[in-house]
């Protein structure tokens, strides 16, 4: 497994695993107190999850909240997340269309380092976000979800696949552990290629 490169320098100078710390307030005042938390257990990289941001309607209040966020946690990697409800996160009062286009313009504000997009919004929206993220020098997270099980290793290798061919600078599969063995299906087989992923 390559480390993961954020700018085009490996995050926490190459160490693997990172630490990623979520941030789930509702607002910018809240954001901050949740931030200035996270700063103090000295994270490799927080997630801010903007599906439970009040605001993300507003993308003039999205950037600003993430520049805050910036002046928190100095040093520190930002990823930007709006995870959908299908995917386990929070339902928005926006549009599939208007969260491809936030994610356009939080990637020109560059006020966050990456930004993680589900696969499963489909290959029109991937290079949508794929090329904003492009032309800023942010790196994507192309990311899967499975809340049921872990799939045969054959469907894991697939998805990180998959994420490969979308552009993604690293790809990221979340799956639901039934028994003690299952995370062992995370490991690649010896021999194949290891590329920047995330299995968790």
């Amino acid at each position: 497994m390559k480390p993961i490169s954020i700018r085009g320098k490996p995050a926490a100078g190459g160490r693997l695993p990172l630490i990623c710390v979520p941030l789930v307030a509702a607002d910018r005042e809240a954001l901050r107190a949740e931030a200035a938390v996270a700063a103090a257990a000295r994270p490799d990289i927080v997630e801010w999850r903007a599906d439970y941001f009040r605001d993300i309607g507003s993308t003039a209040a999205v950037i600003e909240a993430a520049r805050d966020l910036r002046r928190a946690l100095p040093g520190v990697p930002l990823l930007f997340t709006r995870r959908s409800a299908a995917e386990g996160g929070q339902r928005v009062p926006i549009s599939e269309q208007a969260v491809v286009e936030l994610y356009g313009e939080v990637c020109a504000a560059d006020c966050v380092d990456l930004v993680d997009y589900e696969m499963s919004n489909g290959e029109p929206a991937m290079k949508a976000v794929r090329e904003a993220s492009g032309r800023c020098g942010i790196g994507l997270v192309c990311s899967y979800h499975n809340f049921e099980s872990t799939p045969a290793l054959p469907q894991l290798a697939a998805e990180f696949e998959r994420a490969r061919t979308m552009g993604g600078d690293v790809a990221k599969v979340s799956v639901m552990a039934r028994t003690p063995m299952t995370p062992s299906r995370c490991s690649p087989p010896r021999g194949r290629p290891r590329r920047r992923s995330v299995c968790r």
